[in-house]
């Protein structure tokens, strides 16, 4: 613009008295502070390419509104500080998610790589709200095993005798119940208690856990002709299978806590395993497990069983094998 024009346009404001006004800064810094924010709570809840489209069209809102100001009331506001402002919060608001993803990942990855199928694992990885932290009430089936008279086996072992008899023992019985897409929810010495239905749904839980107790003790069949040439200790196990619904979740303290289920059908699991030993059988079944997977499996009505807590005694099935 020539000299003369820049003079000319100086005194028509003078004259005019509309001058130019600058936004103060506290106003500003406001302005920013409340752009971040509602650009960070926003992100926190819509996936981040739409957050990307919402800052373009934010921004160049801004820069229209701004635009007017000027032109209409002489108002000069910043451009600048706040559309950095926005970019500068939707790049750490996206970091900051990634990285809590990739902590629940690993967490999720940590917690349940070892008891769980590999192909659950990778489930739980791609959509993590699948996992209920909170305590979920689901049906689902349970299994306890335990090794027949151990106790006094283990008294005639040593420490290290007794852990690598532990670990050709537990080993493929774990290999057995993921198969079966069951997952380990915890080891007690020679004890497992599994779980099948969780923490992803199963249709067909019965049948799976049924199927996992039958090939465990084929299994350990197998492992005792082996120990048997090598002049190992014959290891004999008992099932209990329970059916029914359950609270599965973190139970435990803030601190210290395990991914376990608890109810009713769990205690009854828990006790058909120990009511082996006094009928003489291998692989015991709830009646609800009985009727979940009656299609697939052969049975013996045994008896009705008095649980702890319960008032009325529970059917039994002992089970035989797989139906035709």
């Amino acid at each position: 613009m020539p000299g003369v024009e820049v003079h000319a346009n100086i005194a028509r404001t003078l004259l005019d008295g509309k001058f130019i006004v600058r936004v103060d800064r506290l106003v500003l810094v406001l302005l920013l502070l409340a752009f971040s924010a509602g650009m960070a709570a926003l992100l926190s809840r819509i996936e981040p390419l739409w957050g990307l489209s919402v800052l373009l069209g934010t921004s160049v809102l801004y820069a229209w509104v701004v635009l007017e100001l000027f032109v209409r009331s002489r108002l000069w506001v910043d451009l600048v500080a706040p559309v950095a402002g926005l970019s500068f919060t939707y790049v750490g608001v996206v970091v900051y998610r990634f990285l809590m993803e990739q902590r629940e990942k690993r967490m999720i990855k940590g917690a349940f790589a070892h008891y769980v199928p590999k192909s659950v694992v990778d489930e739980l990885l791609k959509n993590p709200q699948l996992l209920s932290l909170g305590g979920e009430e689901r049906e689902l089936s349970v299994l306890f095993s335990d090794v027949q008279s151990f106790t006094s086996l283990s008294e005639r072992m040593s420490p290290s005798e007794i852990r690598a008899l532990l670990d050709e023992y537990l080993t493929p019985m774990t290999e057995v119940i993921l198969g079966h897409e069951g997952i380990i929810d915890k080891y007690e010495g020679d004890a497992i208690m599994a779980e099948f239905g969780a923490p992803l749904p199963l249709p067909d839980h019965a049948r799976k856990a049924c199927f996992a107790a039958l090939d465990m003790q084929a299994k350990l069949a197998e492992l005792r002709e082996r120990w048997s040439q090598e002049g190992k200790p014959l290891l004999y196990m008992r099932v209990g299978v329970g059916t029914g619904r359950m609270v599965l979740g973190n139970m435990g303290s803030r601190e210290i806590f395990d991914y376990t289920v608890i109810g009713d059908s769990v205690n009854t699991a828990s006790r058909l395993e120990g009511a082996n030993k006094e009928y003489g059988t291998r692989i015991l079944i709830s009646e609800a497990t009985y009727l979940a997977a009656r299609d697939h499996i052969v049975v013996r009505e045994l008896d009705r069983i008095r649980v702890k807590g319960k008032r009325e005694p529970v059917r039994a099935y002992e089970l035989l094998g797989r139906g035709e």
